[in-house]
């Protein structure tokens, strides 16, 4: 990580996307510190990042919604004739 960087104050963050990274970033590591920092790292690299991983994450949950649900429609012994 680029220590230099992590110095940039809070106020050249956009604070939605600043507090998204925390609260993303908190998941992977312990010390909010920590967490605020890989935050701040990722920001200056892309903006939008965290909104971006939010988009991902809500197709993750959505493809795998879908998946279930065909899952329970689909016949057991998918090479059985199906009759329409």
């Amino acid at each position: 990580m680029n220590l230099k960087r992590v110095n940039v104050p809070d106020r050249f963050f956009d604070q939605k996307q600043l507090a998204l990274g925390i609260q993303a970033e908190l998941n992977h590591v312990g010390d909010p510190t920590v967490a605020k920092s890989i935050a701040k790292s990722r920001l200056l690299h892309d903006p939008s990042f965290y909104k971006y991983l939010a988009k991902l994450e809500k197709q993750k949950k959505t493809n795998f919604m879908v998946r279930h649900i065909k899952q329970k429609l689909t016949p057991q012994f998918p090479w059985t004739l199906r009759i329409y």
